[in-house]
This record gives C-alpha cells, structure tokens and sequence, in this order.
C-alpha cells in the first residue's frame, strides 16, 4: 500500500539520504513531499495530510518544537505519525518533542535504513492505534453523555409516572373507606371482605410501584457514603417493620463499621429481614442476624426458622415479579428480593440462599467494606 511522506528539512542533502533509506523497502511503496523550512511545511501537511512527517529540530525559522505543535493542532485528532530528527546534542529536546506527540526521533548522522524504516513503521503503527482509541473515547464520551440525557428523561418520567399512577390509587382507597363508613351497620361480612382485599390490592399496587421506581434507580442515583455502624442500622431497619410483639431478633455482636452507601445497605436488611417476618407461619419466629470478616468484603447473614422454601425455587426468588405464594393469599410484589441482587451486584457483591422445607431460610450477601469504586480498583 503506497504510503505518502512528508520530510521537513533545511539540507537537500539530507533530505536525499531520508528518501534514498525508505526507498529501500520492498515492504512499501514511498512517494514523498519535502519542505525545507517549517512555513513550507505546514503547508505542505495541511495540502496533503501524509502518512508520516520526518521532521528536522533545526531549521531557519522555526524549531522542530515549534512545528510540532502547529502540526499537531492542524491534526483531526490531535496525534499523528511524526518522527523527529536531532543532532546528538539535542536529545533532551527530542524527549520534550515526545512529550509534546512525536512518536519517534532519529539522530542525524547515526541512523541507518533499517533505523529509519523502523521508526516510520512504528510511529504509523503507534498513531493508528491512538487514533483507534481516540475516536473509542470520543464515541464512548458522547454515548455517556446520550446515556446521563435519557436517564435524567427516564427519572423524570418515573417521578410523573408515580405519581400520576398513585393518585388514582388513593382516590380508590378512599371510595372504599366512604362504603365501608357509609354502610354502617349494614356492612357484611362479604362486602367487608371484599373492601379488604381491595384495599390490600390499592396498598400491593402502590409497593409495586415504589418498588419499581427503586429497582429503576440502582445504580443511576449517586448516593454519598458515610460511616455507617451496622449494628445499629440493622436494630434501626428491625424498628421499622411491623413484626408481631412476639417476634425475637438477634443480632451477632461486634457488627462492623465502614465508609459505604448507608441506604442501598439499609434497602438490604429491610428486605431480607421483612423477607423473613412476613413468610413466617408463626407470630412468635426468630430471625438472626450475623456477620463474617472477609478481608475487603463483609458477609451477612439474615437468618430465619420459618417454614422454608424448596430447592428448585431457590433461584427463581430473585427474578422480579416472581412470587412463591398466590397473591390471593399474601399481598407481595415479587421485587422485594430482585432488589437486593441488584443492589448487592451494584456493590460488586454476591448474594445467596440456603433453604429446605421445614428448616427455616439463611440469605447471605457480600458487602465491600469500602465505597465501591475503591473495592473496584482492588479486584482489578
């Protein structure tokens, strides 16, 4: 494949050994453009955009140095195939010019044809490759800019979205209030079964959507870390539930503290424990919550002594809107449990099950004891 080179230098004679050395190879057919001040130079680049600029440091009016950076703001990307040629004198300039995008230098007087065949080849080589990755950032950079536009378009189509859905929810919920209170006395027990279950239908479908929304923003919601305590935020999340009185919680002590995202973890525990507490056949069960060091991660455990779930659903639970009971007999969204994956995925964690009927439940999940990136740098 022709390859077309510019050689910028002051001395014809020079010039002349640079094009007798890439004539040299059978590998390429050279054509060539020359220069013999950096004005002319210029030019000639911008009129032809060569494959390879053989450029002199020392020339009447201007140096290499010089050329280089009018070169490469005339270049589309930036970089370019230029090797720079220097006396032996000028080698620390030649190192600056690197800095500055030369791919290469030669020092005069001392490179040979294969020297400076070579260095054509590598520089070209090199350029192509940075060019490569250059349009990569540039189409990766855009994309994320596209991607930050449409998940601020998706967060506020969610926000309307809930709340254009919520409103005729609540309007339902308060209509069945006014029949239930307008009855009176005559209200029965079928038609109080039936507002019941349509009540507990209205609360299902406003946890559905809460639910979504969370799943939806895992991820693209930046959350700042802060010190958290886990003991104390497992002894938080159990005070918001409603668990029977009889219910008992342990919680393993010397529960860690480390710099994480306070509420995804808190999303976690509020799941898996009210997991636990609602799916229990008793109102007097028992859920244990412990913990193990595993050097940059910590692993919890929810624990309960409930009635189980069977082996071949044990993956099945984490899929979204999949539920093992009818929801005829509890009202559940099936997103409860997704969430957690997603979550615990997210922070570069894993989460599992271990169950079998009759023998209560453990989930155990991983959790960096760092923010997430830092974590992320480790394992890379």
């Amino acid at each position: 494949m022709p390859r077309e080179i510019l050689i910028i230098d002051d001395t014809p004679e020079d010039r002349a050994i640079l094009r007798r050395y890439l004539q040299l190879e059978t590998e390429y057919v050279n054509t060539f453009i020359e220069a013999e001040n950096g004005e002319e130079g210029l030019q000639r680049y911008l009129e032809h955009a060569p494959d390879c600029v053989l450029l002199d440091y020392q020339m009447p009016d201007m140096d290499g140095v010089e050329l280089l950076e009018a070169l490469r703001e005339a270049s589309p990307f930036g970089i370019f195939p230029i090797v720079l040629l220097t006396g032996i004198s000028s080698q620390s300039v030649a190192l600056t010019a690197m800095k500055l995008g030369a791919q290469d230098y030669l020092i005069k007087g001392q490179a040979g044809p294969e020297e400076v065949s070579r260095a054509v080849r590598n520089a070209m080589d090199r350029t192509s490759m940075l060019t490569i990755l250059d349009e990569q950032r540039r189409s990766l950079e855009a994309k994320n800019a596209e991607l930050e536009r449409r998940n601020a378009e998706l967060d506020q189509f969610a926000y309307v979205a809930s709340h254009d859905l919520k409103a005729p929810l609540r309007g339902i919920a308060t209509i069945a209030n006014w029949i239930q209170e307008d009855l009176g006395t005559q209200l029965t027990p079928e038609i109080a079964n039936q507002l019941r279950r349509l009540s507990g239908r209205v609360s299902r479908m406003e946890g559905l959507i809460d639910g979504l929304l969370q799943y939806a923003r895992v991820g693209r919601i930046v959350v700042q870390p802060e010190r958290v305590d886990t003991g104390a935020l497992v002894r938080e999340t159990i005070d918001l539930l409603s668990a029977p009185p009889e219910f008992q919680f342990a919680i393993a002590s010397g529960m860690p503290t480390f710099l994480t995202e306070r509420l995804r973890l808190q999303q976690v525990f509020l799941n898996l424990i009210g997991n636990g507490v609602k799916h229990h056949h008793r109102p007097d069960g028992r859920i244990t919550i412990g913990w193990e060091d595993l050097g940059t991660m910590s692993q919890f455990s929810v624990s309960d002594d409930g009635p189980g779930i069977e082996p071949q659903y044990h993956e099945k639970i984490f899929t979204i809107f999949q539920t093992l009971l009818a929801r005829d007999k509890m009202e559940n969204t099936g997103i409860g449990l997704s969430l957690v994956k997603k979550i615990v995925e997210e922070q570069w964690g894993r989460v599992t099950v271990e169950s079998s009927p009759g023998e209560g439940t453990t989930f155990r999940f991983t959790w960096p004891k760092s923010p997430r990136k830092e974590t992320h740098a480790n394992v890379e």
